[in-house]
């Protein structure tokens, strides 16, 4: 699906002023949603003989026909989520305009007839088998800038209390990685924000569990996210 997508001037512009390199957005396969072709994208898959029930975003109409799940309001563009395999696991939608408090929303068809959730998988940026340390954000876009901008591994939830599958996640590094540390790189909107606070103490909690050293970083409050930060220092010649 994403080979028959085009990334269009504007989301490329945007993801380079996250800080992201022209080579890392090409293997990250960003895309923009493609809401006044959709039709057409479904039926070059068909062409291809792409088995589309059972994918997220696809479903069948009352006719049996088969759909996807796209539609004016979701202009913006594909933030592919990878596992440790760089095997891509569902998609978010990044949306150019927010009517509501949304900025992400999945790549779905969970309501719809023979539809699918992706549900909410762990965005994997980096080595999280090899290396010492993890730090866990929210977001899986956030994770891929950081990542890139830090080269430390990343792993990046859905939301900042949306941890199911990364206690999965922590069950399968407990055994077969050298991971020793979880660092805590959530937002720093914990001062004002309850979600965020106790999306903090939970990460340690389940740190904890399964017997990781939780540890967090803490960086200036002016820049709200770990990947806002990162790209100051870069500006600034700190990285």
């Amino acid at each position: 699906m994403l080979d028959e997508l085009e990334l269009d001037t504007p989301h490329k512009w945007n993801l380079l002023d996250r800080g992201l390199s022209e080579e890392v957005i090409q293997e990250n396969l960003y895309k923009s949603v493609p809401v006044d072709t959709y039709n057409i994208l479904v039926d070059k898959l068909l062409e291809k003989d792409c088995d589309l029930i059972g994918i997220p975003g696809f479903f069948t109409d009352v006719n049996g026909e088969i759909r996807v799940n796209i539609h004016n309001h979701m202009c913006g563009f594909f933030v592919p989520v990878f596992n440790e395999k760089r095997q891509i696991q569902g998609m978010q939608i990044r949306l150019d305009t927010m009517d509501t408090k949304r900025k992400y929303m999945w790549f779905s068809s969970s309501e719809r007839m023979n539809g699918c959730s992706s549900k909410s998988p762990v965005q994997i940026s980096g080595d999280v088998f090899g290396s010492n340390a993890i730090y866990v954000t929210e977001g899986a876009l956030k994770g891929q800038i950081a990542h890139f901008l830090s080269s430390k591994p990343f792993a990046a939830t859905a939301g900042v209390n949306q941890q199911k599958e990364l206690e999965i996640l922590f069950q399968i590094l407990q055994g077969e990685s050298k991971c020793k540390i979880i660092v805590d790189a959530f937002d720093m909107d914990d001062d004002t924000n309850e979600h965020v606070r106790r999306g903090h103490q939970n990460l340690a909690w389940l740190a904890d569990k399964y017997g990781f050293t939780p540890k967090r970083i803490i960086w200036d409050r002016q820049y709200k996210g770990i990947d806002d930060y990162l790209l100051s220092k870069k500006n600034n010649g700190g990285i």
